[in-house]
């Protein structure tokens, strides 16, 4: 099915972070703009700008369709902003790479603190076990989720570990991988940035159905390019 992956990974997407708090989705207003290179967005009486990726469009047609269903299956977080590869549009496949950026609820009314106050907080008191284990957790949280929206029984194995932390973000990252009763087990890469903008925390996601260290450290690299773009786009004192 196409968009097969993007959805149950959209539904992952809680597991991953391992730090949302399920709340009432406030509302989001956004506005499109010329050729998708900044995509304006307003949470919570705030206005924000997330540049879009470098090779990365905001989805259209059927694209737009997925990440809008993936969006709404997510109810931890608030999907601010969707992007997929241009080059998969182009072609009409179906993605190989895309990425979100979502909006921890707890906090879109503000009350975040320092962004390195965070990241200080993230990297003293999440080690690999704790953070293995609370990935595992979150994935057996929303696997009912899973099973429902795609009517079969599924199961989930998360590799997820802590890959770095600067100025700008912590960051984590590792493998996603779907079993269905019948077929190949699906493998998705996936690597996150936990950050603070505007006083509101962020996760940004960057997701490629190919695996292994080096497709990691791609999208790692890609992920702090975009981060650093999207922190320093929206100023603490502006």
């Amino acid at each position: 099915m196409r968009g097969y992956r993007a959805t149950i990974v959209a539904l992952m997407l809680a597991a991953t972070c391992g730090m949302a708090l399920a709340h009432e989705t406030p509302a989001i207003t956004t506005t499109r703009t010329n050729g998708g290179l900044i995509e304006p967005f307003a949470i919570g009486g705030v206005d924000l700008t997330f540049p879009v990726p470098r090779a990365y469009c905001l989805p259209t047609g059927r694209y737009e369709t997925i990440a809008k269903v993936a969006a709404q299956m997510d109810a931890r977080n608030l999907t601010v902003v969707s992007f997929v590869s241009c080059a998969d549009m182009e072609k009409g496949i179906e993605q190989t790479r895309w990425g979100m950026l979502k909006a921890l609820i707890a906090t879109v009314g503000g009350g975040a603190g320092p962004r390195q106050d965070l990241i200080n907080t993230l990297k003293a008191q999440i080690n690999p076990a704790d953070l293995q284990e609370l990935n595992k957790k979150g994935a057996e949280e929303v696997k009912g989720n899973i099973e429902h929206g795609l009517g079969q029984k599924i199961d989930i194995a998360v590799d997820i570990k802590t890959l770095d932390a600067d100025d700008v973000a912590a960051y984590s990252g590792g493998t996603l991988t779907f079993k269905k009763a019948v077929g190949d087990p699906i493998p998705i890469s996936c690597v996150y940035a936990v950050t603070v903008a505007k006083d509101r925390v962020f996760f940004l996601y960057f997701f490629s159905v190919k695996t292994g260290a080096h497709e990691i450290t791609t999208l790692l690299s890609e992920l702090k390019l975009a981060t650093q773009a999207f922190v320093s786009a929206n100023p603490e004192n502006k």
